[in-house]
């Protein structure tokens, strides 16, 4: 890794995405006696929902369930659009899941178990859909509230682990891949999740082909940030997308989706990240203070 992954990243943000007008989640509730979910397969299975529903326009209408399963457990979170008429988009499940990472990541902060979830959307003035977490059997038998999942590694803990910087190449285009490097400042999980969450509504913004994404997108508190700048406007929205679920899921949870299984982690600390695709930068990016 060289040294220009250290370099400072000089992005100017022009706007910051808005909800829907009167966007919000209600009723939401909490359903402990239903079951519970492990952190890190929920906190990963949030980013990757919203990634995978980022990519569509964030105006198009949602016809069917959205959902995603969780890795291990096989449980599954699911958006479901009422329907005469269909009114749901994919724009407001985006926002749905960035509240719902905000709720977690205040009321069960890493490593705590997840209780079930669920309750429906309000935006413009309409009810355009209900969502909720559905544990497996497998998981609603076991689990229990005192459970914690795995610790975070600490950053001098995971130098035992783990190579200091690497590269990964995303599963869903393989001639990207991802050169990051760990800068050794410890982060907040719960503004690092939502970082992540809140980088998916710029990424549902633009088309996906469109060229020249930079973002800056503020963790719970503003505190964490993620930034991402394009070199000379060659990354695609798609592109910075796909990179920033890949550092998700590869680095930062610490899931190997080749392989199917945890690896060390999560590693809750500052990182630097560069796009190449064939050997080619398209971009920057930073998460950090």
């Amino acid at each position: 890794m060289t040294g220009h992954m250290l370099r400072i990243l000089l992005l100017v943000t022009l706007y910051d995405p808005v909800p829907p007008p009167g966007f919000r989640l209600d009723p939401f509730d909490w359903e402990p006696e239903r079951g519970w979910f492990t952190a890190r397969e929920t906190w990963l299975a949030l980013v990757d929902l919203a990634s995978l529903t980022a990519q569509y326009n964030k105006n198009d209408l949602l016809d069917h369930w959205q959902k995603v399963n969780l890795v291990v457990s096989g449980s599954i979170i699911v958006f479901v659009p009422y329907d005469e008429p269909i009114i749901m988009t994919y724009g407001e499940v985006v926002w749905g899941l960035v509240d719902i990472g905000s709720l977690i990541a205040r009321q069960y902060p890493f490593p705590r178990m997840v209780p079930r979830f669920s309750g429906e959307m309000q935006s413009r003035g309409r009810n355009p859909g209900f969502f909720q977490s559905v544990p497996s059997r497998r998981q609603a038998a076991t689990a229990s509230s005192n459970e914690t999942d795995i610790l975070p590694v600490s950053a001098s803990r995971r130098r035992d682990l783990t190579s200091n910087e690497g590269s990964v190449t995303c599963a869903d285009d393989p001639n990207l891949v991802i050169h990051y490097q760990f800068l050794g400042q410890a982060l907040n999980p719960g503004e690092v999740l939502t970082a992540f969450l809140s980088a998916q509504t710029f990424f549902s913004e633009h088309p996906g082909q469109q060229r020249g994404a930079n973002l800056l997108a503020r963790g719970l508190g503003h505190h964490v940030q993620l930034r991402i700048e394009s070199v000379e406007g060659l990354l695609t929205w798609d592109e910075g997308r796909i990179g920033v679920r890949t550092l998700w899921r590869e680095v930062i949870v610490g899931y190997n989706l080749a392989r199917k299984a945890w690896v060390p982690g999560p590693n809750w600390e500052a990182v630097s990240f560069r796009y190449e695709y064939r050997g080619v930068t398209l971009g920057w990016g930073l998460l950090g203070l």
